[in-house]
C-alpha cells in the first residue's frame, strides 16, 4: 500500500521502463478521497504500468519542478462530479487558474508553472474516478469501489490495448 512516507522516495524505488509519471492525489482518511491511492496501488500491482507512481496529498507548487522530468503525466484524483461510467479520462492543458493562498492548485495550474517557472510542459491527462463519501473515515464506500473497478477496466481494457496514439502506447505493457 502507498503511504504517506513514501512520497518523496516512491518515483525513485520503481524500475521505471518509461519516463511516464502517474501522480496519485488523496487522502485515505476521507473515504473516497483515497480513490487515486487505491488505483495507483492496483496498478503498480498489475506490474502493467510502465512509469513512476507519485502518491501526493495534493499538488503543490513544488510539484512543477517533480514534473519537468517526464515526457508525459496522468493525474488521478477522486471527482465529485458526475461521471456516469465512474470515471473520466481527457488531455489537459496549461492553464493559469490558481493563487498561491489556496490549496487547491490544479493539474492545469501545475502545468502552467511548469511552463512559466522551466520552459517545460508535459503532455498531460486526468483520469478522474467518482467517489461518494467525503468524512474522516478510512476505507472506499461501495460506489466508489464500482468506480474503481470501472476505471481500471477502461485503463487495462481499453486504453492500454487500444493506444495507438503514441503519447498513450508506452505507458503499458502486455
Amino acid at each position: 500500500m502507498l503511504i504517506p512516507n513514501d512520497i518523496t522516495d516512491y518515483p525513485l524505488q520503481e524500475q521505471a521502463k518509461s519516463d511516464v509519471l502517474l501522480m496519485a492525489i488523496g487522502n485515505t482518511s476521507r473515504q473516497d478521497d483515497g480513490l487515486a491511492w487505491a488505483f495507483a496501488n492496483k496498478l503498480r500491482e498489475s506490474g502493467r504500468f510502465t512509469g513512476h507512481i507519485h502518491p501526493c496529498y495534493q499538488l503543490q507548487v513544488e510539484d512543477s519542478e517533480l514534473i519537468t522530468h517526464y515526457s508525459s503525466i496522468i493525474f488521478v484524483d477522486a471527482s465529485h462530479n458526475d461521471l456516469p461510467n465512474g470515471y473520466g479520462f481527457r488531455a489537459i492543458r496549461p492553464d493559469n487558474d490558481f493563487t498561491f493562498t489556496t490549496h487547491a492548485l490544479s493539474p492545469m495550474g501545475l502545468l502552467y508553472l511548469c511552463e512559466v517557472l522551466y520552459d517545460k510542459c508535459p503532455k498531460a491527462f486526468v483520469l478522474e474516478i467518482k467517489g461518494y463519501q467525503w468524512e474522516l473515515e478510512e476505507g472506499l464506500s461501495v460506489g466508489a469501489k464500482k468506480s474503481l473497478d470501472a476505471s481500471l477496466k477502461f485503463v487495462f481494457d481499453e486504453l492500454s490495448k487500444q493506444a495507438t496514439n503514441s503519447d498513450l502506447k508506452h505507458w503499458f505493457v502486455d
